[in-house]
């Protein structure tokens, strides 16, 4: 049995308290769920769990037996680093999967290990990871290199690697958040599975659903404080209405905003249902100017999944949803339109009244007025190495008459309401505040298309809403809007003029 209690945890940084007085339990086969909005402090408090960043107050105890029973002697854990933190058995799953790209999957498991030697069996190891794998139900290539893994595989790599570890605690940070459906049900069940044979899991998540289907006991965290911590068991389940009561703030404001975001959405809707998949209306597309198109493009590659015959169109003041499973094709979609990495393809791009039989670069879809957000927002949108005003302002045209680059950024954030300086590293941001940030900067280039890869990723309930309505507005300012993502978003799918599902290559 293993034990772990947090008392009154307080992080201070130089201008925000990310963490204040919170207190939690977690205990082998339990999944507790941490849920809050972004920036409510559940990644700070799990960094500080963990070893990575050191507590300004509190006090961690942890107690060990080989008894199941909570009633164990908690003795003080000093956990200053993630040596100290794995030593007590607990180990982290980062957010921001951190890995070599040099490395395989299996040179990155062992690094960091404790117990690593110098010299060890490869034969023996693969037979250890293969087993891991089996017992999780994962399928991944040990020999993949770093550079060669997609989001999915990153994470599941990560997570060999934790479990390698043999954890008594293990903490996972956003783990399904470019999960498809499938592989988060899968992956879930092997987590409740783990947990039943004495796992402690600590869950953080946005996904209130996913907390509630799956966690034993959730804490709500609200500005760095608990607002709610409560059992969650077949007998003792807790409500939706309860969970959203304590996330969202009772503002008054907020609260009208939250009910004019389900009057549009509900009038969206409507709208959407005189609409059929792969179609928009007649009238509609006749008098709309089409702004971006593929057609009939093919791609056959090893390292990306097939396309066949793709076709569609993007229009001024319209959005067109394509949604799927990442197997489907959906990260060759994205790599041929954004032009990042090139693809040999063939078929056509339509882009501003332009063909093009060769795969664009961002710099000429920018240049055209394009916005574009990818799937990869550590390394492609941003990078963890930038500060916050190098990442708001480096499409920004500074000249003595433009606006600075500090006020510039610092604009931005007053606009998300953000407790941050414009000089902290974009390393200190959440997933969420990250993403937030991300769309307004793309946004504030005032580009007439808009090309936005999982746009939903990192967003809690409210604010993927309030991202929805905004985009509709967008459109019918005139804007054309294309949005993708691996697993379909009712929000998107109720606001979008027209939409496509990706299944084998294909769009149906």
């Amino acid at each position: 049995m293993f034990y772990l209690r947090a008392t009154n945890i307080s992080k201070k940084f130089t201008h925000k308290k990310a963490v204040d007085g919170s207190s939690l339990s977690v205990f082998s086969g339990q999944i507790h769920a941490l849920l809050g909005e972004n920036g409510a402090g559940k990644s700070t408090l799990a960094a500080i769990l963990s070893g990575v960043i050191q507590a300004s107050e509190g006090e961690i105890e942890i107690g060990y037996s080989p008894f199941r029973t909570e009633s164990l002697n908690l003795k003080p854990a000093q956990i200053q680093s993630p040596k100290d933190a794995q030593e007590r058995g607990i180990v982290l799953v980062h957010q921001r999967p951190i890995l070599s790209e040099s490395l395989s999957v299996l040179e990155n498991t062992v690094l960091g290990d404790l117990h690593r030697r110098i010299f060890f069996s490869k034969k023996k190891l693969k037979k250890t990871l293969n087993k891991i794998l089996k017992d999780w139900e994962i399928e991944l290539d040990l020999n993949k290199k770093g550079s060669q893994l997609n989001a999915e595989e990153s994470f599941f790599a990560e997570l060999l690697s934790a479990l390698y570890k043999n954890p008594k605690l293990l903490i996972l940070d956003e783990p399904t958040a470019l999960l498809p459906e499938k592989k988060r049900k899968a992956f879930f069940q092997s987590l409740k599975t783990q947990a039943e044979n004495g796992l402690a899991v600590l869950l953080i998540t946005h996904n209130l659903q996913e907390a509630l289907d799956n966690a034993n006991f959730i804490t709500v965290l609200k500005k760095g404080r608990v607002v709610l911590a409560k059992q969650n068991s077949q007998n003792k389940r807790i409500q939706m209405s309860e969970l959203e009561n304590a996330l969202f703030t009772s503002d008054i404001n907020l609260k009208q905003e939250k009910i004019q975001n389900k009057k549009n959405a509900e009038k969206n809707i409507s709208l959407q249902k005189t609409h059929t998949k792969g179609q928009i209306k007649k009238a509609q597309k006749d008098e709309a100017k089409k702004i971006f198109a593929l057609s009939k493009v093919f791609y056959t590659g090893k390292k990306y999944p097939s396309l066949f015959n793709i076709s569609f169109s993007v229009y001024e003041g319209a959005i067109c949803y394509i949604y799927g499973q990442k197997a489907s094709g959906i990260e060759s979609l994205e790599e041929i339109i954004t032009g990042i990495q090139k693809m040999p393809f063939q078929g056509r791009i339509f882009f501003n009244e332009d063909n093009f039989t060769k795969q664009l670069s961002p710099r000429i879809l920018r240049k055209g007025g394009a916005a574009i957000i990818s799937t990869n927002k550590n390394y492609r949108a941003s990078n963890p190495s930038l500060s916050i005003v190098e990442l708001l302002s480096v499409y920004k045209a500074v000249d003595e008459k433009a606006e600075d680059a500090e006020t510039f950024s610092k604009n931005l954030i007053q606009l998300e309401k953000m407790p941050i300086e414009i000089h902290e590293p974009v390393s200190n941001l959440s997933g969420g505040m990250l993403q937030r940030l991300i769309l307004e900067r793309e946004l504030s280039t005032e580009p007439n298309l808009l090309l936005f890869f999982e746009p939903a990723q990192g967003l809690d309930a409210q604010r993927l809403a309030s991202l929805a309505n905004h985009l509709r507005a967008l459109a019918d300012m005139g804007k054309a809007i294309l949005l993708v993502s691996a697993n379909r978003e009712k929000e998107f799918s109720a606001i979008a003029d027209i939409q496509y599902e990706m299944r084998g290559g294909s769009l149906v």
